[in-house]
């Protein structure tokens, strides 16, 4: 499970992820986000069905992935474990960050 703890209220530091698809069979390499992809994002509550945040800014493409940019108020909830649920689309195709194991967020 990838997890990143953040102090509440926090805004840095940037939270960036590699992005990476399959080329070939069993072959992964980072997706080129850094053109006509739009991002959303979900922070919930581990104990929760509600998410504490809901955002489609502040998220920017790389040529391997993306980057969280926090903005004032996004890491300002009640202490605790946070499950990050992050989605880009592309011409109508939506693409879920699956790392294998939900990302977590801290916030302390």
């Amino acid at each position: 499970m990838a997890s990143f703890s953040y102090k509440r209220g926090a805004e840095y530091p940037y939270l960036t992820l590699t992005w990476e698809g399959e080329t070939a069979s069993g072959v992964y390499a980072g997706i080129d986000m850094s053109t006509d992809y739009t991002f959303s994002m979900t922070l919930t509550e581990v104990s929760s069905t509600t998410a504490a945040l809901t955002s489609t800014t502040n998220m920017v493409g790389l040529s391997t992935g993306v980057r969280i940019e926090w903005a004032t108020g996004d890491l300002d909830n009640a202490p605790g474990i946070y499950v990050l649920a992050l989605r880009a689309t592309i011409g109508g195709l939506d693409r879920d960050y699956r790392p294998g194991n939900p990302l977590t967020i801290e916030i302390k």
